[in-house]
């Protein structure tokens, strides 16, 4: 990864050279079984193909190239990865060992004001936030199904959520981009990319119901929709707290 302060393009669901965007690949493609080999065939290969995956994430090839490096958006879009696959598998061993990598490591970069500051460097430095509040944000998504709360979870010396310190930080930013002191990329702060803001924040809304949070919908304006992972989050996941879900 380029340090801060230059262009790159980010290893992403949209590059398809990630790892969390060859999984999204191959379930689409095995969703609909092609004439000739029955479902279940399918079904067998593509979780065959999983767990080879997974392997090659924990242990393999993926280890090798996303461990040993800065903790930014790329090793924690590892651990979604891994998250993901597991999740696929219903290997809860895997599960447990991707959100233990997260406490213990994800939020390397986080810093007292809630920025990241690997992310914040860079030339397109909101959006990079962004993008890594947002991988941070699904793997505690994920473990949520599974009855683990990671959303709440908070650093050694503080009370705060480390998520949420992360949404509280960024939140001024996202709805007036004008404050922003380091980069918004060539185009500046797009209207792509603040929608896309707009719909991680459906969740963060939803997680605790603050006011700053539905500010931030409200001026980006609903629906919002997320183009990498979680689509229209404004159908899915908004005003969680006003519904009888746990």
């Amino acid at each position: 990864m380029p340090p801060a302060g230059t262009s790159a393009r980010r290893t992403s669901p949209s590059n398809s050279t990630s790892p969390f965007r060859r999984f999204c690949t191959a379930q689409r493609s095995s969703a609909t079984p092609p004439t000739g080999p029955p479902s279940r065939r399918i079904g067998g290969e593509l979780r065959a193909w999983a767990e080879t995956y997974l392997a090659d994430l924990e242990d393999g090839e993926g280890r090798q190239r996303y461990t040993g490096v800065v903790r930014n958006n790329i090793y924690a879009w590892w651990i979604l990865a891994r998250a993901t696959a597991a999740a696929y598998l219903d290997d809860r061993d895997a599960l447990g060992r991707a959100f233990d990598d997260w406490r213990e490591n994800a939020f390397d970069q986080l810093e007292p004001n809630g920025l990241l500051r690997h992310e914040r460097g860079r030339t397109d430095g909101l959006d990079y936030s962004i993008y890594g509040l947002k991988s941070l944000t699904l793997t505690a998504e994920i473990a949520r199904h599974y009855g683990v709360d990671l959303y709440e979870y908070s650093l050694p010396d503080d009370d705060t959520s480390a998520l949420l310190r992360a949404f509280e930080g960024h939140q001024p930013y996202v709805v007036g981009a004008e404050e922003w002191e380091w980069g918004t990329g060539e185009d500046g702060y797009t209207d792509a990319e603040r929608t896309a803001a707009g719909s991680v924040y459906e969740l963060a809304y939803s997680r605790w119901n603050r006011t700053e949070f539905r500010r931030v919908v409200e001026a980006i304006g609903r629906p919002l929709y997320d183009r990498r992972i979680l689509g229209w989050t404004t159908l899915t996941h908004a005003n969680r707290f006003e519904l009888d879900l746990d």
